[in-house]
């Protein structure tokens, strides 16, 4: 986005930089040449020479008005159009959900297990997994995803530290997907660690490519339990990348 504003820039200061040379040397250089006297003989003066080329300039200058008025129109259609197909994810976090963890195959998207030299995701949710979540040596959590946007969000890949971990996923407006998260004690390093989030998305048109971010901070506590610390409720701001970004990862 922003090299594209950059040649736009680029572009209306050279149109204006020749515009600016036809209006004022152009006419200098015509009278500089008629003041020669044993320069140019013609059937006409130069204040005809200046006349005609007023009126030509001044088609130039209306064809370039036109021009204009079509390319902004165009332009301002896209982005209308760009708004209302735009998808927005209100991420919320919920720390209260150790009900919700339960042994067995999951149901829903697969879980994220964050252990040290094992960061993976499963399908099926081992009883051992639930029994240190209950004696808090391990911390589940789980992060809501909601479309409050107008158009689709598709191929949402959800990013942790730098891993992708679970399949893209879809979310329309209005909807929600849950990433349930369950952090190993082993993957604290000594007592403080820092979990970096990050959702890429795309349209439905596939032509406008997003990414939210945020971090979040855990650590333990003097009973050795693992604890959150300078949680925020939502993603630091949506913002517009390229595809060559929302490839990565």
């Amino acid at each position: 986005m922003r090299k594209k504003t950059n040649n736009y820039i680029k572009i209306i200061l050279l149109f204006t930089v020749m515009f600016l040379l036809l209006v004022v040397v152009v006419p200098i250089i015509i009278n500089q040449l008629y003041q020669a006297g044993n320069g140019y003989k013609t059937l006409w003066e130069a204040k005809d020479v200046l006349s005609y080329f007023g009126t030509v300039l001044g088609a130039v200058a209306t064809i370039a008005a036109v021009i204009t008025t079509i390319l902004y129109g165009e332009h301002s259609r896209k982005q209308d159009r760009k708004r209302q197909m735009m998808p927005l994810l209100d991420c919320k976090l919920e720390l209260d959900a150790n009900h919700k963890l339960k042994a067995g195959p999951s149901v829903e998207l697969d879980v994220i297990v964050l252990a040290w030299g094992n960061v993976r995701s499963i399908n099926k949710i081992e009883q051992k997994m639930v029994n240190s979540v209950k004696n808090k040596k391990s911390i589940y959590f789980e992060y809501h995803l909601t479309n409050v946007g107008s158009g689709n969000a598709l191929l949402i890949k959800t990013v942790f530290n730098g891993r992708f971990l679970i399949r893209p996923f879809n979310i329309q407006p209005n909807s929600k997907e849950v990433l349930r998260i369950i952090v190993e004690d082993s993957y604290l390093d000594n007592i403080y660690t820092t979990i970096h989030f990050e959702a890429k998305y795309m349209d439905v048109d596939r032509s406008a490519f997003y990414k939210q971010e945020e971090i979040l901070a855990i650590q333990k506590n003097d009973n050795n339990e693992i604890i959150f610390l300078n949680v925020s409720d939502r993603a630091d701001g949506q913002k517009e990348i390229d595809k060559s970004e929302y490839d990565k990862g």
